[in-house]
């Protein structure tokens, strides 16, 4: 919806009544047109720290760990200033508590990428999970943004793809339970702050869920029994071909995938596909074989090459 007719719907309400929009794009704040955007500075390097060995010693301060002190000031430096980053890396760092382990992450080359969307913290706070808790969070990237959800459902679906390792003497609910609770302490997921919502219920901050759709996996063709796949807003770059395989799919909804320049190679193979939006990607052209795509009622736009 563009923001003039928005903005008519506000223009009757009572004098004196204020709409706050917060947002990461100066170009969004230049459209509001009403006041001055008011920047907010990160946070001091002081107040860094302070977030940081929350996360990582689970107390304000390093004392506890004096050969670690030196090295977390120059990582708390790379965090610059930024909550999610401080909080994200702290996390990671809990369970490695070798010098070896901290001077790693300090003189990794990842924070030397040069990535608009993501930060380096985040993208080392991945790199680093292990396999087991890597494949549940990547799992993640088939929920849109902003999108909440409960820890016995997520840890239900989990389960059902075959991602929990039994354990002896433990529920695989148990265990899911762990899983969870470990992501939770990495900071990639938190408490939903919507006041009206349950407590129970979770999400993920825009910024993780970019990380979690900055690739999506292979293995997201193993789902065969997904009906609805909704990746909106997602900012990957492609689709693997093994989506291709869900023969079952009949809804996927790519919209506002900015960077999606290309549908798979592939996708007529989805011959129960009923509804295709691709609205606001960056199509070139459609893949070929769409004639078999017999079942298909509603497609977005259709691209062709000049």
């Amino acid at each position: 919806m563009h923001w003039d007719a928005l903005r008519c719907s506000f223009e009757s309400v009572a004098h004196g009544s204020k709409i706050i929009v917060t947002t990461r794009h100066q170009r969004v704040a230049s459209m509001m047109g009403s006041v001055t955007a008011y920047h907010l500075n990160q946070i001091s390097e002081k107040d860094c720290g302070m977030l940081f060995s929350k996360h990582a010693f689970g107390r304000i301060n390093s004392a506890v760990h004096p050969t670690l002190e030196e090295i977390s000031s120059g990582i708390i430096k790379k965090c610059k200033g930024l909550p999610l980053a401080a909080k994200s890396l702290g996390g990671l760092l809990r369970c490695k508590q070798s010098y070896e382990e901290w001077d790693e992450i300090l003189k990794s080359e990842i924070w030397d990428l040069q990535d608009d969307t993501i930060l380096p913290a985040l993208i080392l706070s991945y790199h680093h999970l292990p396999s087991h808790l890597k494949r549940c969070f990547s799992y993640c990237s088939i929920f849109p943004k902003g999108y909440k959800f409960g820890k016995s459902e997520l840890v239900l679906l989990w389960m059902a793809e075959g991602f929990l390792s039994p354990q002896r003497k433990k529920m695989m609910e148990d265990v899911g339970g762990e899983y969870f609770d470990d992501l939770i302490s990495r900071s990639l997921f938190q408490h939903s702050d919507d006041e009206s919502d349950d407590q129970s219920l979770f999400t993920m901050h825009d910024l993780i869920n970019d990380l979690a759709n900055k690739e999506l996996p292979d293995w997201i063709g193993n789902l065969k029994h997904l009906r609805y796949m909704d990746l909106s807003y997602g900012g990957f770059e492609k689709l693997p071909e093994t989506i291709c395989t869900l023969h079952n799919l009949q809804t996927l909804l790519l919209f506002n995938c900015y960077k999606l320049a290309q549908l798979p190679i592939n996708l007529g193979r989805l011959i129960n596909l009923r509804h295709l939006d691709v609205r606001s990607t960056n199509q070139k052209e459609m893949p070929p074989h769409m004639h078999k795509l017999k079942d298909l009622h509603t497609l977005s736009d259709f691209v062709a090459p000049f």
